[in-house]
């Protein structure tokens, strides 16, 4: 909704202009990895038994040359060959960190592109996505269970978490099939697939990384458990042995 944005060739541009793997591996170094997907790894096992990534494909795998190539296309439909773009991102030392090196990946790979640089606290950030008052941010989201649909409906057509307004009557069609039940689990599973690759055809997010974590506990400690989605500890059953 804001200027040019809404251009599938500079959407497609941008998700192809930055190399992920240095994100993940240089810039953050803390077992992030990178994201050519939006439903994370092992975050939810299929009927088959297989993880959703192991039978899903990869996404913005074309690389800066495809980027460029993206670009010059967007150029001729938007009518400029010069834009800037400004990325609003939160005021952690992760997010300023990636934020920069995106800016400088950009920059360097798709000419006559500017971005500029609007570091906010979380909840302003939050505020200024849920008011539309921004153009791109670099935000995240921690699944609320163990299926492929606690991302996938974000994106829905108004829904509330779909800050950028992306729309589509193809995906929108996919993710009311999967939640009717009236398809088996294993036609569900292809159809949540087949919405992944829908609504990262260009016009909707761009994936950047999953995030990883480490933490340190005292050999002491037995019981707590380290969730995957929701709450990040339980410690209904730890203990501590002396």
């Amino acid at each position: 909704k804001k200027g040019d944005l809404n251009n599938i060739n500079l959407n497609n541009a941008l998700a192809n202009a930055f190399n992920r793997e240095q994100v993940a591996n240089s810039v953050l170094r803390d077992s992030s990895v990178a994201a050519n997907f939006f439903v994370p790894i092992k975050l939810a096992t299929g009927p088959d038994g297989k993880d959703f990534r192991d039978t899903s494909p990869k996404y913005f795998t074309e690389g800066k040359d495809a980027a460029k190539e993206y670009w010059n296309k967007a150029k001729a439909e938007i009518g400029k060959d010069k834009l800037t773009i400004e990325l609003l991102f939160e005021d952690s030392e992760a997010s300023k960190k990636v934020a920069e090196f995106m800016k400088a990946e950009i920059e360097t790979t798709l000419e006559g592109i500017t971005i500029e640089l609007k570091s906010q606290p979380k909840k302003t950030r939050l505020k200024l996505m849920d008011n539309g008052e921004y153009e791109v941010c670099l935000t995240r989201w921690g699944p609320d269970y163990q299926d492929p649909m606690t991302y996938l409906e974000l994106f829905v057509t108004g829904g509330s978490m779909n800050y950028g307004g992306y729309t589509d009557p193809e995906y929108d069609k996919l993710i009311a099939k999967c939640k009717s039940g009236e398809v088996s689990l294993e036609e569900r599973w292809e159809v949540l697939k087949e919405a992944e690759k829908v609504l990262l055809k260009g016009g909707g997010p761009i994936p950047v990384y999953q995030t990883g974590a480490s933490s340190l506990w005292n050999p002491k400690v037995t019981g707590a458990i380290n969730n995957s989605v929701g709450v990040p500890y339980t410690y209904k059953y730890a203990d501590i042995i002396e």
